[in-house]
């Protein structure tokens, strides 16, 4: 807390009015960085565009940028080691928070191209559950931020290819 409390240039009894402990410092940054991601995530899906693009812009802009920063920086990896023990709720929120967001652009796809996606025994929610699923399992299997990209931008086109006509 004595480091914390220097960088912010503030006394250690002051950064206890604001925080009670880093675990607190910690949800408060997480939720600084998610608020963050969400509103480039709204901003991605709500510019014109095909579907594709509207993901590819999401994958990049809100995704990859932010955690990029994260990854890159000296204690990434232990940021996010913790995120589930310290703030796992929050994550939780704000992917469903996305997932809303996304499921309404989906459905505004699929609608103007009538795509029955009974038929293909989908919903619009099983489409962002899965996309967001195979982002989150990319973090085991690729080290490299690039690689996520690529791989993320993958899983968009097999999204897209998924509500073809």
């Amino acid at each position: 807390m004595d480091d914390i409390a220097r960088a912010a240039e503030l006394s250690r009894p002051a950064l206890y009015l604001l925080f009670r402990n880093k675990q607190d410092i910690y949800r408060g940054l997480a939720r600084l960085v998610l608020d963050d991601v969400a509103a480039k995530a709204r901003m991605a899906l709500s510019l014109e565009g095909t579907l594709l693009e509207k993901l590819d812009r999401l994958v990049h802009n809100a995704f990859f940028e932010t955690l990029r920063h994260i990854e890159e920086s000296q204690h990434g990896s232990e940021l996010f080691d913790i995120k589930n023990t310290l703030a796992g709720d929050l994550f939780a929120e704000w992917r469903d928070e996305i997932s809303l967001e996304l499921e309404a652009v989906i459905s505004e796809h699929v609608g103007s191209r009538n795509v029955d996606l009974a038929e293909r025994d989908l919903t619009p929610r099983i489409l962002v559950d899965v996309f967001f699923d195979s982002l989150e399992g990319m973090k085991v299997r690729f080290n490299d931020p690039h690689c996520h990209l690529e791989a993320a931008r993958k899983s968009a086109r097999v999204l897209v290819a998924a509500l073809r006509p």
